[in-house]
């Protein structure tokens, strides 16, 4: 696509909507930093063709710039080349990304990882595959940003009904249940969302249960080491008889409860022959809490003697 000179753009309202721009969109051009950069480019490239013109006012009220522009010249389709970047290209970078990650993340629910190539991505997102490597780098790092597009918000949410939880308590332990809805009701609640997004979460999830991505465990580490320590140190406060190792292989167990329930929650209505709606959010949520509640503060039980079975010592003594 040809760009247009800055005769045909408007000058002052160019360089009026870039100051817009640094004005009030200065948080989300920091995220992006290209509009930035050129930004700065703009501004310099305007300075060497007007040494006295130091900010946007100066490069409005500059009498040589105008000239140059007018005359066509050669810094003139520099800085029209510049200038045409911060006005047309300062959203494009998010929106870019943005398809990037939709279209990865169907992608990659559909046919997983390894099933998946960037020209299928590329194809799909009408962008070549300059712009994947600009925004992403490679094709795993693209993986991983579409899982955590998804999971972080997810996380953050737990977090924050954790935190709440933890305020109405005030000195006494938080109640089991308390903390397992905090946990629980995010993802549940993402998994039962129409629109596409909390579909996909739960593919990726389920996919990545059963064929794991040894790139993407570093970026899971980051995402969930403060998860993990504010609710195991809020679960041994409520849960103080359950030694630690016996209460991470119980977590363990629970998160698998939790996200198969969240991933299949639509197949019960199916594998049930109508009798669970796929579509009850508050009872799903009530029973996973009852069922994983039970597992995590069940009484210890200690291993038979050669067998590998449980056995409850009181009950083993008694046998005559």
């Amino acid at each position: 696509m040809l760009q247009p000179s800055l005769k045909n753009v408007g000058f002052p309202r160019a360089c009026r909507r870039i100051n817009d721009d640094i004005l009030s969109g200065r948080q989300r051009l920091n995220r992006l930093r290209l509009p930035t950069v050129r930004q700065h480019q703009f501004l310099k490239t305007c300075k060497r063709v007007d040494p006295h013109a130091k900010n946007l006012e100066d490069i409005l009220a500059s009498s040589i710039i105008r000239a140059a522009i007018k005359s066509q010249s050669i810094i003139d389709l520099i800085v029209s080349n510049i200038c045409f970047n911060c006005l047309f290209m300062a959203n494009e970078p998010q929106s870019t990304r943005e398809r990037i990650l939709d279209a990865a993340e169907r992608l990659f629910g559909q046919q997983g990882f390894q099933g998946t190539s960037l020209r299928q991505i590329t194809e799909e997102a009408a962008v070549n595959l300059a712009a994947v490597n600009y925004h992403f780098g490679s094709k795993e790092d693209l993986y991983k940003g579409v899982i955590v597009r998804r999971l972080r918000p997810v996380n953050e949410e737990r977090l924050r009904l954790l935190t709440h939880a933890e305020q109405l308590a005030g000195e006494q332990p938080v109640p089991i249940r308390s903390i397992l809805e905090t946990f629980i009701r995010p993802l549940l609640q993402q998994a039962m969302d129409k629109s596409a997004s909390g579909a996909s979460l739960l593919k990726l999830i389920s996919r990545d249960l059963t064929d794991p991505q040894p790139f993407l465990r570093v970026e899971l580490a980051k995402e969930f080491d403060t998860l993990v320590e504010r609710y195991t140190r809020v679960l041994t406060q409520t849960l103080p008889n359950i030694p630690l190792p016996e209460l991470f292989w119980r977590m363990q167990f629970t998160i698998g409860g939790v996200v198969y329930a969240s991933a299949h929650q639509h197949d019960f209505e199916r594998t049930s022959c109508g009798l669970c709606r796929g579509d009850d959010l508050d009872g799903c949520l009530r029973r996973l809490i009852d069922f994983c509640a039970a597992g995590l503060s069940a009484p210890l039980l200690e291993l038979g003697a050669g067998s590998g079975l449980p056995t409850e010592p009181e009950t083993v003594a008694s046998v005559p």
